[in-house]
């Protein structure tokens, strides 16, 4: 069963980040293993972040411009991406 107090956070953070227009695209989602991040600052280090369902911090990568993300080694579900202060739910299958 889920801790309903630590997913709390991360789904309010979902919903009210989610209305936030930004260039950055995530695709494609779902996905089987590599996610692809475009319209990052090629000037400024970016830091994108991975989390599982419950919150926790599965991958931190620096990305400049854009980049890839394997999932391979991550078990089939929703995780949720942070790149800046964007936050976006991807399914992997």
């Amino acid at each position: 069963m889920y801790n309903c107090k630590r997913l709390l956070p991360l789904l309010l953070i979902l919903f009210f980040i989610s209305s936030i227009s930004v260039k950055v695209k995530i695709y494609p989602n779902p996905t089987n293993n590599i996610i692809h991040v475009q319209g990052l600052s090629d000037i400024e280090n970016n830091i994108v972040e991975l989390y599982d369902v419950q919150g926790n911090l599965m991958l931190s990568k620096e990305m400049l411009g854009s980049g890839m993300i394997d999932l391979a080694e991550f078990a089939n579900g929703i995780y949720v991406i942070k790149v800046g202060g964007v936050f976006q739910r991807i399914a992997k299958m």
